[in-house]
């Protein structure tokens, strides 16, 4: 038997539709039963496959719990997001992903166009259209000191 054989044998369809009575493949279940009209749900961390988001969330917290330690109680876990079920091996990183991702409760939150910026000063001129730093030497102006001074220096040779 060569390589390519076993390559062969090895796309075979291995699995029949419970709808259509299709063979198909463990790679092409997902796109298959889109077919369908059925919108599965894969475990991030390994190969399990359900139609309900919530079935994934509680296999993720039940199967996966056991991978990092935990300095909180000693043991090892991982700490599930209670609202998409993505994991994190401290509590304080879910909790930052759960108020930025979920909630939109940071202060690095933009409200005008649903996005987290870590200098919100600077991304709301995008908005505004406010430009404070004007050239000294042609009044051309930037939302941005650091993109007045480049501007300074290589149209008007300014040293820094």
């Amino acid at each position: 038997m060569t390589i390519s054989d076993l390559h062969i044998a090895d796309n075979k369809p291995s699995l029949e539709c419970t709808d259509c009575g299709a063979q198909i493949t463990d790679s092409d279940m997902l796109s298959h039963w889109d077919e369908h009209g059925v919108h599965l749900h894969r475990c991030s961390l390994c190969d399990v496959i359900s139609r309900s988001k919530k079935e994934i969330i509680q296999h993720i917290t039940e199967v996966h719990t056991k991978v990092y330690s935990c300095k909180e109680c000693g043991t090892k876990c991982w700490v599930p997001c209670p609202d998409c079920g993505k994991t994190f091996s401290r509590k304080v990183y879910m909790n930052n992903h759960h108020k930025q991702v979920h909630r939109r409760d940071s202060p690095h939150y933009c409200r005008d166009c649903d996005k987290t910026n870590r200098v919100l000063t600077n991304h709301r001129r995008t908005h505004t259209g406010e430009r404070p730093f004007c050239c000294e030497h042609c009044g051309a102006a930037f939302a941005q000191l650091q993109a007045r001074k480049t501007h300074e220096r290589t149209q008007h040779r300014t040293a820094q």
